[in-house]
């Protein structure tokens, strides 16, 4: 669809940092992992900062507008784009897809703008200090879209039913995981002994994960099961007070 004259496929992925996040891992993967005989590869960051830093493949160009915030960065961000004029434009996070979305208009003539949604955007945007106005901007733009990838099959549904999207322009494609890489990393398992029936939970801790459901539950479970959560967040203080609240304190692991 986008090769020409058997030149490769030139790709710019946009993200605002690499501060630690699904999103982020999703696309070091790619970048990491995309045929380069294919494809022309290119990463341009907001601010070069945030944990993930040191999985940047060495061999991919970086460029960086050294600003954080999005109404700061998009005049440099579409001054590139329109320099640069790749064949795709690739962006993971909703801010910063609507953004694109609207000003597409002023991107180059061939440049096909293909937006990841790895949320659910009814449970997701609820947490949305502008819960409202997203909806309204996911309901309203998200359409125009080239193409939108969906991390799942139920946020797809969501994503068609509710933002008015043809179904011909999403696509299901789940989260890609470096397994070599995971288990290279690993250098000495240390494991606990329990006697207990024990689930292990990994992930933000934020409120679509669904943390603070496995807490209330918990005391439902048989007395001898216990839970760990692994993981950081804006939400901790919160889960250990829940774990308070329900008296379970003793049967959860931060």
């Amino acid at each position: 669809m986008f090769k020409k004259n058997n030149k490769k496929i030139k790709v710019l992925f946009v993200l605002p940092s690499l501060a630690g996040g699904g999103a982020q891992r999703v696309v070091l993967n790619l970048l990491n992992y995309l045929n380069p005989a294919l494809f022309d590869i290119n990463f341009l960051l907001f601010v070069k900062e945030g944990r993930l830093i040191s999985f940047l493949p060495k061999n991919i160009p970086v460029m960086t507008l050294h600003v954080k915030k999005l109404r700061y960065a998009f005049p440099s961000l579409i001054k590139i784009i329109r320099r640069s004029k790749p064949d795709i434009l690739f962006s993971t996070l909703g801010h910063v897809n609507i953004a694109l979305i609207l000003f597409k208009f002023l991107m180059p003539i061939n440049t096909a703008l293909i937006i990841r949604e790895a949320n659910t955007p009814s449970i997701s945007l609820k947490a949305s200090k502008y819960s409202l106005l997203f909806r309204k901007l996911y309901k309203t733009f998200y359409k125009y879209a080239d193409h939108v990838i969906a991390l799942s099959e139920g946020i797809a549904d969501e994503l068609i039913a509710n933002n008015n999207i043809p179904p011909s322009k999403v696509s299901v494609i789940y989260n890609p995981v470096d397994v070599d890489h995971i288990r290279n990393s690993i250098k000495d398992i240390k494991r606990k002994q329990y006697n207990a029936l024990h689930f292990v939970c990994s992930g933000r801790l934020i409120k679509q994960k669904g943390f603070d459901r496995l807490i209330k539950l918990l005391p439902d479970f048989p007395t001898h099961a216990i839970v760990s959560i692994l993981g950081e967040g804006p939400d901790l203080d919160f889960l250990k007070n829940l774990a308070k609240k329900y008296n379970v304190t003793d049967r959860v692991n931060f």
